[in-house]
């Protein structure tokens, strides 16, 4: 069985200070690492648990790889959305000037679903939330050396944490109101083509909307398509077309990026977005998890924090796309 977190359980040693530190350290950089993709998580050192200190470097030795499990994780958002990082910085929130129409989300309680406010204005703020979730370890498990144990509880509260994270943004792009959806273009029973005349007639409109808005946009600005993981059939085959028909209209007109979810809450309907401009969500605070010992349940209790925000400010960066 390949090992999620450990590279070799005969290198875990809890006899000593610096044994468990390496593995709450291992642990935490498997927690942390979606937040990091692309970056050299172990070159900048392990955040420790208690504190802002780095673990040292023997650490690494546990850890398999620093990506290791990345693909679980659901950020299609973030090829939508300008992700500003405020990691170390001291705000509190974020601006968006000259918002004529948008949206934004409140603090979500647990249990409960994002809740979604339509915002305007010269500017609109937007507070970083804070949001935390617990779990706990046996500590029979580290005594009998049960470390998969380990391993499983940690993936499934990481999986857990991006997966409420992805819901709260994709359910902002989900509100979008129906001023902005779009028919399935063209005529006849040819669905490529027809799929294809959609894609191209909701990246015109976004850029004739966008104009009118100020917001800088010209026929070669890429945009991304936000699609259920049900049309990856149709939307690959649309994009991928290379026509050799009479019509231009009949190919791609567009510098256009896919990406897949199964966070969005219609499989029929897809959608085309102009990344960034005013489609912004700031970082505060990647996850972090802090432990301590509970004597009366005799487990180390996790628990991790996170702070982020986001804010549509112009809905016309969007068209929600018909299939039929």
């Amino acid at each position: 069985m390949r090992n999620r977190i450990f590279s070799d359980y005969s290198l875990i040693n809890l006899g000593t200070p610096e044994g468990c530190a390496q593995v709450l350290g291992a642990i935490n950089a498997y927690i942390e690492a979606p937040a990091k993709i692309g970056s050299a998580l172990l070159a900048a050192g392990v955040r420790e648990f208690t504190s802002a200190a780095d673990w040292p470097a023997t650490v690494k030795a546990l850890i398999e790889k620093y990506h290791a499990g990345v693909e679980e994780i659901d950020v299609g958002y973030e090829k939508v959305f300008d992700v500003l990082p405020f990691q170390n910085t001291t705000e509190d929130g974020f601006d968006i000037l000259d918002v004529q129409s948008g949206l934004t989300f409140g603090l979500v309680r647990p249990g409960k679903k994002a809740k979604i406010y339509k915002v305007s204005g010269s500017k609109v703020s937007v507070s970083f939330d804070l949001y935390g979730g617990a779990l706990e370890y046996l500590q029979t498990w580290f005594m009998d050396q049960k470390y998969w144990l380990i391993e499983d509880q940690t993936a499934e509260f990481r999986l857990s944490w991006y997966r409420d994270k992805a819901t709260i943004l994709y359910a902002l792009i989900d509100a979008i109101a129906a001023g902005q959806n779009l028919a399935w273009q063209g005529a006849g029973t040819d669905t490529l083509l027809r799929d294809i005349e959609t894609i191209n007639a909701a990246c015109a409109q976004i850029l004739s909307d966008c104009k009118s808005k100020g917001i800088n946009a010209t026929p070669n600005s890429p945009f991304v398509i936000l699609a259920p993981v049900q049309l990856r059939g149709r939307i690959d085959a649309a994009l991928n077309y290379v026509g050799g028909r009479s019509l231009a209209s009949q190919r791609s007109l567009y510098a256009i990026e896919a990406v897949y979810t199964m966070n969005l809450s219609d499989a029929t309907k897809y959608y085309v977005a102009l990344p960034g401009r005013k489609a912004k969500m700031g970082n505060r605070m990647d996850l972090q998890v802090f432990t301590e010992l509970d004597i009366m349940a005799f487990a180390t209790k996790a628990v991790g924090w996170g702070r982020y925000g986001a804010a549509i400010g112009e809905v016309d960066q969007f068209q929600r796309c018909a299939t039929a």
